[in-house]
């Protein structure tokens, strides 16, 4: 058996049908655009998300990104248009997770 959350990740990427929203219309952060964070923006876009939001440190990575056309916009740090995002995804560390939370928590949407 899977365990709720991973099911849920996988739901989210697949159209599965436990899936509580369709985010093709929707916003998607993805915070840490490294190989976890790089291949989830890849499934969101071949799943017809419209909107994928990048956000790492390294600007080299997020241009990559950006420039494989699997992310939409590319932040080095958070701010204001995290509201925008339905789903935010953490791909760092947790420590770094941590930090970027603390800092961003006033900008994150109610629905995500």
């Amino acid at each position: 058996a899977t365990s709720g959350l991973c099911r849920g990740t996988k739901d989210i990427i697949t159209g599965g049908e436990d899936m509580n929203e369709n985010l093709v219309d929707r916003c998607v952060a993805i915070v840490g655009l490294g190989l976890m964070g790089g291949s989830y923006a890849k499934a969101l876009k071949r799943r017809g998300v419209k909107r994928i939001l990048a956000f790492d440190a390294d600007q080299r990575t997020l241009e990559n990104g950006l420039a494989d056309g699997c992310v939409d916009e590319i932040y080095t740090t958070g701010g204001t248009v995290l509201r925008d995002a339905a789903l935010i995804i953490f791909c760092t560390p947790a420590a770094a997770m941590c930090r970027f939370i603390k800092a961003n928590a006033a900008h994150f949407s109610t629905r995500a």
